[in-house]
């Protein structure tokens, strides 16, 4: 199963964006593929993260394989459109990709 990654011009993202909306059968998604160099690296960053996704009560769908890690934001509730709260949560996400720029080794 492939991802075509489109721009979202409706919600000013363009296509060359971090945020740049992946759509799979008619679903919106906001996906992060972040390789940390290390594993504890990447474990760390998802308890980080998750304890922004808690303060935001919006929780992105996680993929952890040692070092390759993948977020997935939706909404599930709008049927899974990418909402305010996706947008919300994917800045609060660059914000931290940034302090943890030194321990990862590439983000898409």
């Amino acid at each position: 199963m492939s991802f075509k990654k489109v721009a979202n011009e409706s919600l000013g993202i363009g296509i060359n964006s971090p945020l740049a909306c992946y759509f799979m059968r008619r679903e919106e998604y906001i996906v992060y593929r972040i390789k940390f160099k290390n594993y504890l690296d990447a474990v760390k960053f998802l308890g980080d993260l998750a304890q922004i996704a808690e303060r935001l009560g919006h929780h992105p769908d996680v993929e952890l394989k040692y070092v390759n890690l993948v977020l997935k934001l939706t909404t599930h509730d709008a049927g899974n459109r990418v909402t305010d709260r996706d947008l919300a949560l994917a800045r609060e996400i660059d914000r931290l990709v940034e302090s943890y720029r030194d321990r990862i080794s590439a983000v898409e």
